[in-house]
């Protein structure tokens, strides 16, 4: 089995690289950027894997506006939390999860639901896990948006 190498990457650098990769293959979205990190901070893991994880996000979440063609506007945000881990965010005000749906979003079970939105959210947050020692917050309200918030540990 192969193992996926460690090195440490400049997070704002990845992550605005699949912002512009995000807008280059959907163009009917607005993709805003926000950052509160020193531009040198660092992540260690593999990059590549990292921006998978980033471009899956946002990928689900121009999937969560489905019909609109008004308000397409996805936010991309990332802040250091407690000194201890860096958070990356998601945000969309598409169609929003239920109680239920939010519940059941990581696990297992539910990457087979109908419609595919929010598809292997459960492996996402396995990924986050596995290979970067973090896990995934949802917030979200029915027809009104979701924030997913991806956690990271700083110091390994």
């Amino acid at each position: 089995m192969n193992q996926i190498k460690k090195k440490k990457f400049l997070v704002n650098a990845a992550t605005r690289e699949v912002k512009q990769l995000s807008a280059l293959s959907q163009k009917n979205f607005i993709y805003s950027f926000k950052t509160n990190i020193p531009s040198e901070l660092e992540l260690c893991g593999n990059k590549a894997l990292f921006q998978e994880i980033l471009f899956h996000l946002i990928n689900n979440a121009s999937k969560a506006y489905q019909d609109s063609l008004t308000n397409r506007i996805i936010l991309i945000t990332s802040q250091i939390e407690n000194e201890k881990e860096l958070s990356i965010s998601v945000t969309h005000g598409g169609k929003g999860l239920s109680f239920l749906q939010k519940k059941l979003i990581t696990q297992i079970a539910f990457i087979f639901k109908e419609d595919q939105t929010n598809l292997n959210i459960y492996q996402t947050n396995q990924a986050i896990k596995k290979f970067f020692n973090g896990h995934i917050k949802i917030i979200s309200q029915k027809n009104k948006g979701t924030t997913i918030k991806c956690y990271f540990p700083l110091n390994q």
